[in-house]
């Protein structure tokens, strides 16, 4: 592999200069090391010297003082080295493979104590850490939450032909660094590419942030341990030259409102303490995770220390990494990993897999006693330039080669010590030239090799501490124990790094870590180098060896990843990987070609088997070069290979995966989380409620709506509704906006009133609503209750996994049985939005003892769990045939003076349509047709369309014009209604889906004034200002978008003594003289018996305007009218301005309240744009929040779940 820099290793004078300007902006940017003279401090070192020179032939002394440096650069190489963008891409795929082997290997105990049951024997360290493991196993593990940073490094083996291949060397499981100084260095190289006048390559050097990564993974654990004052314990050595890189993680953390507390060893023996409940306490401070920069080598443990170890691994804290993992890690189980049939064992079922982590393995062969070690020995003797002999440590300078290993083995063959070694096929990779720089080195024009490094995060959640790990029925093999884990939210994916080391004597060094950044030129991926830190005395010159005693870590881009794909021609790296993790992300373009494939024709949306892990991918490298960068996320999200969940409480995004670890379907698991929103959630949505599902088959590239929105009962008349508000006048607040809450008389009835969504309207089916074809599933269907969601859309939906009916009603009940934690937004409502004149069986059910619960309180609904045995019993019987629960929620509603009749239940259909659709930017936009404002949503971003909206307009500018066109789009919407009730609303659809009249639309706003009069009448627009959210991207290539609502708070406050509050949906319907201040009420939305009110609720899905392959999007929103508006800025930012999912989610947005003629912003909102806005003729209103729009994100094989930043409960989750 050529670097392309001959001629500039050539010019010594050039290269002198440069080196000079390189360290001099290293040392500005902060690639910093402590020196090897004072490694345990930062400070400037003075002494005092006697200087004896000779005057006259006298002598004397005079003092000197003199300044000892104690901080200098990190060792670098001058220019970016490159390596093949095919073997950098197949490094970062297996990378989702080992993260998930790792953890497999981890919890099987047998395996574990039979592969180590030799080394043991002979290996102190790897018996202490072992003695340690089984102690915790006896006593039972305490943890029950687990974290994995690890570390896969490779080198690329020369072949004959000229190819190269990728080859492992070892997986690393503790200890992971320079995640600091790797997000420096990209600079760094940036300035030399400049100096030189190679701008173009200069701007192709991707940024790192690769500590945002560690301590956002770190985080996650810290999140999930649960104690918002707990502290993470940071395990160091006292002599800890690489303090400024571990420091960046403590900042990142730190900036999370996360503390750190740095101790070593010793000061765990003196001051750490465990309470009755394993609690760990350091200086009287509970610690959530422990995360471990020392311990990996037998130098770190003392007596003392290693009783602190065994201390730290008895508590409940999250280490990182657990002993299991860092066994886990040694070479001894490398070497058996590679046995035939192993991985097939550790990972059944998946061998899509296992193919892809055996390509990796260079020859790996045991040294135990016997006739296989016997001719392994025999083997290397003979031939000692092909293998390399690895002793169970960290770290490659302690391996052997040439005459040095043949001389062990001579020693070895006949002593049982051996077992504490592994032989390893020696890999041959292409030297390239480049130049070192090196403190205290002039700069070295050397021959380098290079060595990547990939790093995997997971996380991992069990319910329940653990007891002792059964051993499988055949020890070693399989089995094991495997905890039932609950995925975690958004963790880190990221990048490779490269490591290069030189051809020299000098290469025989001790430091243990290096960093670096990436650019790329058109047929290579090109890396920034970082070389080893020297040895204190120079070492003797030896043969080259593969070291790894450098870490490495990658992290955010910051430039567009797919003009970066296209320069590197990567086959199949995903270009979503501006989303995997960082809020700080890069934006991402999308093409209509695959850019992971040879042509787009040949795209592929398989995906492999499900996990219980949470994983991301971050990249790194070890030795001396850093390669391509790819974005973190999991701010809250997380990058996988199978599927997201996303939805408004964390307790339900784990149900929706759990469902989907147990071969359930997409629509199974979005049955079952939002059954769970209902009983988590209540004050949005519940049994009682009404709402919209939007499915999409990406196979068939067909999308099918089920509309199971609330209907009038059929006594209802407008007059009677009036009457009822006139005696009960408004009163409940909800944000900014006045709500009236429902009199007893408007309670509607719904599908979800009567069963869980959406499956009983399923079973009633429905009529054709205006030719669209609405279908009418059979009701004998669900008599059997074997049969599942799934089959309710049946042949559209077949060939899906799927769960019984009453399998995926068991998982909620579950939920209401046994409890859950109160969230923070249903405390608040309580709080704050309880019903007026709360029945006592409310308060009794909500507010058991007298006053609202706090967050986080216990909360069991067993009346709930009772009713939805009662479905999975006996199906939709139960609630629409005249049983007990219709009877119940009919006598609560008429108690109350309402009119609705079991006849209402029995005769309502919910309805299976096509949503309506828009071509946006080369993609296709679907979402609910009317009643619901889906053909509103389309009609804003084709005026949105027209406008030059590029990275060169101002945001101002295009606030600017997406207020102007929301105003125009919310006043199409307040034109909407029941199309079965007016066939003009067919016709008004048809023209917001015009792109001419989004035309003529465009050409009525104002670049600089907002218009001083509305451009279209306006009338009432109602909605549901909670709604709940679940948002599904499955492995069966399947997406489910559902909202679902009671309307205002916990509905209109009814509760049958079944539990099941009713909703309070008549309030979206339209009639005159609600108040004085309202618009005018729409005809087209006027109370009728039967018809289905306007409605907000959007679940919205995206995909590719052309063929399977790209991007699609996933979408939901709650807040109303303001759901449309942040859905619609949402799209902008990630389909007109490239910006990732997470940081599309987290912009400011804004809203036009057309009753108000205020133009409402959030919080997010700088004082700058507010004055522009109102500098353009806004009348500004600054809120706190406008909604809540939840995404989840797919392209290709590569999907991210992400949730609102706004939301203090919901949460996004990715599986493997």
């Amino acid at each position: 592999m050529a670097t392309g820099w001959g001629s500039l290793l050539q010019d010594e004078q050039q290269l002198e200069e440069l080196a000079r300007q390189a360290v001099d902006r290293a040392l500005a940017e902060g690639v910093l090391l402590r020196t090897s003279q004072e490694p345990s401090s930062s400070d400037v070192s003075f002494i005092l010297m006697h200087r004896i020179p000779s005057v006259n032939g006298s002598q004397f002394s005079f003092p000197l003082l003199m300044a000892i440096l104690v901080v200098s650069y990190a060792p670098f190489t001058l220019f970016p080295s490159l390596v093949p963008s095919a073997l950098l891409e197949q490094a970062y795929a297996v990378q989702m493979d080992f993260n998930l082997l790792v953890d497999a290997v981890s919890q099987n105990a047998a395996f574990l104590e039979q592969t180590l049951s030799s080394t043991i024997k002979r290996d102190n360290f790897t018996a202490h850490l072992f003695d340690i493991h089984k102690q915790v196993l006896k006593e039972g593990i305490a943890q029950t939450v687990f974290l994995g940073l690890n570390r896969s490094d490779y080198m690329f083996q020369h072949n004959a032909d000229g190819s190269a291949a990728l080859k492992q060397i070892e997986i690393n499981t503790i200890s992971a660094s320079f995640g600091g100084l790797a997000s420096r260095t990209p600079a760094v190289h940036r300035h030399v590419l400049n100096v030189l006048g190679k701008t173009k390559e200069a701007a192709k050097i991707l940024s790192n942030n690769p500590s945002k990564g560690l301590a956002m993974g770190i985080a996650k654990a810290w999140e999930l341990y649960g104690s918002a004052n707990a502290r993470v314990l940071l395990i160091a050595q006292e002599k800890e030259r690489n303090i400024f890189d571990q420091r960046a993680i403590e900042n990142e953390l730190l900036a999370r409102n996360i503390h750190v507390i740095r101790r070593k060893f010793e000061d765990v023996s003196e001051k750490g303490s465990l309470d009755q409940d394993r609690r760990l306490f350091m200086d009287d401070q509970e610690v959530a995770v422990v995360y471990f920069r020392d311990g990996y080598m037998p130098s770190h443990y003392s007596p003392q220390n290693w009783g602190a170890r065994l201390l730290l691994e008895r508590s409940c804290a999250v280490k990182c990494p657990d002993i299991a993992t860092q066994l886990a890690g040694t070479k001894k189980v490398q070497q058996e990993l590679s046995r035939s049939g192993m991985l097939e064992v550790l990972l059944p079922g998946q061998p899509e897999a296992v193919a892809r982590l055996r390509a990796t393995f260079a020859g790996l062969y045991s040294l135990d006693m016997g006739e296989e070690g016997d001719q392994a020995i025999t083997e290397a003797i003979a031939a000692p330039s092909c293998f390399v002999l690895k002793p169970q440590r960290e770290g490659g300078g302690n391996n052997l080669y040439g005459e040095e290993m043949v001389q062990a083995l001579e020693r070895l063959k006949d002593s049982e010590e051996r077992a504490s070694y592994i032989l390893m096929e020696k890999i041959e990779p292409e030297p390239f030239g480049n130049c070192l720089l090196r403190p205290g080195s002039p700069a070295q024009v050397v021959q380098c090799i290079s060595e990547l490094g990939i790093f995997g995060v997971y996380v991992r959640e069990s319910q329940q501490k653990h007891g002792v790990i059964p051993r499988s029925q055949n020890p070693g093999m399989a089995g094991g124990y495997s905890p039932s884990p609950a995925p975690a939210a958004p963790l880190p994916a990221g990048a490779a790094l490269l490591g290069a080391r030189a051809r020299m004597a000098a290469e025989n060094e001790a430091s243990q870590e290096s960093a670096l950044g990436a650019y790329s030129p058109v047929d290579y991926m090109s890396i920034t180098s970082f070389p080893r830190l020297p040895e204190d005395e120079p070492a003797p010159a030896a043969p080259l060896r593969s070291r790894k005693d450098e870490d490495a870590f990658l992290g955010d881009p910051d430039t567009d990843p797919d003009s970066f794909l296209k320069s590197a021609r990567l086959q199949r790296l995903p270009s979503s990987s501006s989303e995997m993790g960082s809020q700080d992300g890069s934006p991402l373009r999308e093409t209509r070609k695959d850019p992971f494939s040879a042509a787009a024709s040949e795209c592929s949306c398989r995906q492999d088997g499900l996990t219980v892990i949470v994983t991301a991918c971050l990249t790194f490298a070890t030795g001396v070069t850093v390669a391509l960068i790819m974005q973190i996320y999991f701010g809250d999200p997380q990058i996988f290979h199978q599927g997201a969940v996303v939805t408004d409480a964390a307790h339900c995004t784990s149900l929706g995966i759990e469902v989907l670890s147990k071969q359930g379907s997409s629509v199974d698991a979005a049955v079952a989380a939002a059954l769970c929103l209902g009983i988590v959630a209540p004050h949005s949505s519940g049994l009682g409620g009404g709402g919209v599902m939007l499915v999409h088959d990406i196979r068939r590239n067909k999308s099918h709506l089920i509309d199971f929105r609330e209907s009038a009962p059929g006594a209802l008349r407008e007059e009677a509704l009036q009457r009822s508000w006139e005696t009960k006048p408004p009163s409940l607040a909800w944000g900014s906006e006045e709500f009236s809450p429902a009199p007893p008389l408007p309670v509607t009835w719904s599908p979800l009133s009567l069963t869980c969504p959406p499956c009983p309207a399923w079973a009633l089916g429905g009529g054709s609503r205006n030719g669209e074809g609405a279908t009418r599933s059979s009701p004998a269907l669900w008599q059997d209750p074997s049969s599942s969601p799934q089959d309710l859309l049946h042949p559209l939906l077949s060939g899906s996994p799927r769960l019984p009916w009453s399998q995926v009603l068991a998982f909620a009940a579950a939920v209401a049985q046994d409890g859950f934690n109160m969230t923070h937004d249903l405390a608040q409502a309580l709080a704050e939005q309880p019903p007026p004149n709360a029945s006592e069986r409310f308060r009794e059910t909500f507010l058991p003892s007298g006053h609202p619960p706090l967050p986080g309180s216990l909360l069991r609904r067993p009346d709930l769990a009772a009713v939805l045995d009662v479905l999975g019993t006996y199906g939709p019987a139960a609630f629409y045939a005249g049983g007990n629960l219709t009877l119940e929620m009919v006598a609560e509603a008429q108690h109350a003076g309402g009119v609705i009749t079991e006849e209402d239940f029995s005769n309502y259909s919910a309805l299976l349509e096509k949503p309506v659709c828009g071509v946006y930017r080369g993609h296709l936009v679907l979402s609910p047709r009317p009643p619901h404002t889906g053909p509103a949503l389309i009609s804003a971003l084709n005026i949105l369309e027209g406008f030059n909206l590029t990275s060169l307009v101002s945001r101002e500018q295009a606030l600017h014009w997406v207020a102007e066109t929301l105003k125009i789009a919310l006043a199409l919407a307040s034109r909407l209604g029941d199309p079965v009730y007016d066939s003009t609303i067919t016709e008004s659809m048809d023209d917001m889906l015009s792109k001419v009249e989004a035309a003529y639309f465009r050409g009525q706003i104002n670049d600089s004034q907002t218009a001083p009069v509305p451009l279209l009448p306006i009338y009432e627009l109602n909605g549901a200002p909670t709604a709940a959210q679940v948002l599904i991207m499955g492995p069966d290539d399947f997406i489910v978008a559902m909202v679902s609502s009671l309307n205002r708070p916990f509905g209109s406050g009814l509760i049958t003594p079944s539990g099941i509050l009713l909703n309070s949906q008549m309030l979206d319907f339209s009639w005159p003289n609600r108040t004085a201040n309202h618009p005018a009420p729409s005809l087209e939305n006027s109370v009728q018996p039967g018809k289905r009110p306007l409605s907000f609720l959007l679940p919205t899905v995206v995909r590719p305007a052309e063929g399977l392959c790209g991007t699609y999007l996933a979408l939901g929103a709650n807040g109303a009218a303001r759901g449309l508006s942040g859905l619609t800025q949402v799209l902008l930012n990630v389909l007109t301005l490239n910006r990732n999912l997470s940081d599309s989610l987290a912009r400011g947005r804004l809203h036009p309240d057309l009753q108000t003629n205020l133009l409402q912003v959030d919080s997010e909102f700088t004082e700058e744009e507010i004055e522009f806005l109102e500098a353009r003729g806004h009348h500004v209103e600054k809120v706190d929040v406008l909604s809540w729009v939840h995404g989840s994100r797919r392209t290709n094989n590569f999907i991210i779940g992400v949730k609102d930043p706004r939301s203090p409960d919901a949460a996004g989750a990715t599986i493997l």
